[in-house]
């Protein structure tokens, strides 16, 4: 990734082993896509969370070019 892997945990406070598994999962995004730019994982309380999902991941890569 280009830039840095952004994490926020809303409605708790952060864990570092859950912040830590997050990272290792967002590493492994580069063996799908080699030009990803960014990505932002949102970790939610599931009391509070408003989304059916407690973690929600954002993605982003630049679009290829032809030559």
């Amino acid at each position: 990734m280009q830039l840095a892997l952004e994490i926020r945990f809303l409605g708790l406070d952060a864990w570092p082993l859950v912040e830590a598994a997050a990272r290792e999962k967002a590493a492994r995004l580069d063996q799908f896509r080699a030009d990803l730019m960014a990505c932002r994982i949102t970790i939610e309380d599931v009391h509070v969370a408003r989304a059916p999902r407690p973690a929600s991941p954002e993605v982003a890569w630049s679009p290829k070019t032809s030559a």
